[in-house]
């Protein structure tokens, strides 16, 4: 607040008319003061955030790079690791599907390239699998996996098993003890590229998988 100079201060023998020109006078002098508030900050048009940017700008006033697109899609980001739970779950449904006869799960599961010898328990090609679970020429009956061990090489991996099992190819029963190894791949999902078995001379174990 301004202070009012010694020149207009009251005093006791002062005429009245006198102190009121006085004032006058002083009042013209006397500048209003002015209030200084600190302005609004608004951010330029151009760093403004928005879902659509290439760009944010950081709370520190840096601009960096933004996840966001253009179309407004997550960037791509690296795929995560393989594991050895994703191959286990995926084994185990091509298994599921094998002894229940389901041609349709198998062939979701399987590369356009597979390569297919299960010759000891009948079919020795792909076709011939996918064939026989179709028309029932094929029927898995038994399979009892034991000591499966699980491998993961950068995107190929392979499940290998010590299989029982009973089938019936072309009406012929078949009973064997197998060395089964499958291949697989990793694209959006895990893919079969082979399946191979071949015979063992151990007698085959009771019990297992059954339908």
């Amino acid at each position: 607040m301004a202070e009012i100079p010694d020149a207009t201060r009251v005093e006791a023998t002062t005429p009245v008319a006198s102190l009121a020109a006085r004032l006058r006078t002083n009042l013209v002098r006397i500048a209003p003061t002015a209030v200084h508030l600190p302005p609004i900050w608004r951010a330029p048009r151009a760093q403004r955030l928005s879902a659509e940017a290439p760009s944010a700008l950081a709370g520190d006033g840096i601009r960096r790079p933004s996840m966001v697109g253009a179309a407004g899609s997550l960037a791509s980001v690296p795929r995560v690791p393989p594991t050895t739970d994703d191959l286990e779950a995926a084994d185990d449904e091509l298994w599921h599907a094998l002894l229940h006869a389901d041609a349709d799960a198998v062939e979701a599961v399987s590369d356009p390239e597979i390569e297919v010898d299960l010759r000891p328990l009948g079919p020795g090609s792909y076709d011939d699998l996918i064939g026989g679970l179709r028309t029932g020429r094929l029927r898995f009956h038994e399979l009892e996996r034991s000591r499966r061990r699980l491998r993961i090489v950068g995107e190929l991996a392979t499940a290998t098993s010590v299989v029982d099992g009973r089938a019936t190819h072309e009406g012929v029963p078949r009973t064997a003890r197998l060395r089964w190894v499958t291949t697989w791949r990793l694209g959006a999902e895990w893919v079969v590229v082979a399946a191979q078995c071949e015979a063992l001379r151990e007698e085959p174990a009771r019990g297992g998988l059954r339908r």
